[in-house]
């Protein structure tokens, strides 16, 4: 009896104490990590408010890899320059030592992206980078999210609508992304990047060929198209019409997307009659929309007649 009342008492005490300890409503849950922010003194103590710019969204990406590469220029030329555009990042990304290929950046609009299974939406302001010629299963992307938007969310829409087989003749063998701030970096990018490990490898095959070029007004976009061609055979004359014509669609001055396919001798989008005599063939256009516009490139027999 005597060891009961003092359990009991026991109990009581403890009971008596948890009721009359302070509340803290900002005392963090047992499952839940705290990261405290920097203080900011607005007037009232422990007001600790994380800045923009230190919000970061890091991608799943190992060290030393293509992918880390980047994530790290990104982050660093950002952080040199906070003020920089999508535009201004993607073009400082296509120049990283890690991509062994020639490559440029654009702008794009909320639409079917290279690279994706359906429209993405939501930002601001967007720029690519990737290859101006070759089938490399390589394309990054910089986006500019408005004041508010859910980056998490947004990032997950990328990695959920990514198709890593979008170049058909290729795939990529790792898709990530991370923000910082409401800036976010994608990329999807194959192992030969990892495996190369930066060099700067490039194409010195040099040729001499023919120029017959097209009867048009140097003022006009199929000019535009011509020298964008002419100067993606200078670089590499051995490549294929595939490679030539996904060059194109990266390097084209237009206002929509551009989208490259392979294509066979018989009935050909914007012809009357078959078209043969060809060893192989491709063809670039929009992705989307009823636009007026087609593009190919044919590669022809050594010993045939271009004219």
């Amino acid at each position: 009896m005597k060891k009961f009342l003092t359990i009991a008492v026991s109990a009581a005490m403890l009971t008596l104490c948890a009721a009359c300890a302070p509340k803290n409503p900002n005392a963090p849950k047992p499952t839940e990590a705290v990261t405290p922010g920097p203080s900011q003194n607005d007037g009232q103590s422990g007001t600790n408010t994380p800045s923009k710019s230190e919000a970061e969204i890091a991608p799943s990406c190992k060290d030393k890899t293509a992918g880390a590469i980047l994530w790290n220029a990104f982050k660093e030329e950002l952080k040199a320059n906070p003020a920089s555009s999508p535009m201004d990042l993607a073009t400082k990304l296509s120049q990283n030592s890690v991509l062994t290929f020639m490559s440029a950046a654009k702008e794009v609009n909320p639409e079917f992206l290279a690279g994706f299974t359906e429209e993405i939406k939501g930002f601001s302001s967007a720029a690519s980078y990737g290859p101006t010629l070759g089938s490399i299963a390589f394309v990054g992307y910089v986006f500019n999210l408005p004041e508010g938007a859910d980056v998490k969310a947004f990032i997950d829409n990328l990695l959920a609508k990514a198709d890593p087989r979008w170049n058909i003749c290729v795939a990529a063998d790792f898709t990530e992304a991370g923000a910082v701030g409401n800036m976010v970096h994608f990329v999807m990018y194959p192992e030969m990047l990892n495996e190369a490990g930066g060099s700067d490898a490039k194409d010195d095959t040099k040729t001499e060929a023919k120029v017959t070029a097209p009867e048009v007004s140097k003022e006009s976009f199929g000019y535009q198209i011509w020298e964008t061609f002419v100067a993606i055979m200078k670089e590499n004359p051995t490549q294929s019409a595939q490679d030539a014509s996904f060059g194109i669609t990266f390097d084209a001055k237009t206002p929509y997307a551009l989208e490259s396919v392979p294509v066979e001798a018989g009935t050909l989008a914007g012809f009357q009659k078959d078209i043969s005599g060809f060893e192989s063939a491709a063809t670039f256009g929009p992705m989307m929309g009823s636009i007026a516009f087609r593009g190919y490139v044919f590669t022809l027999a050594k010993d045939a007649d271009v004219d």
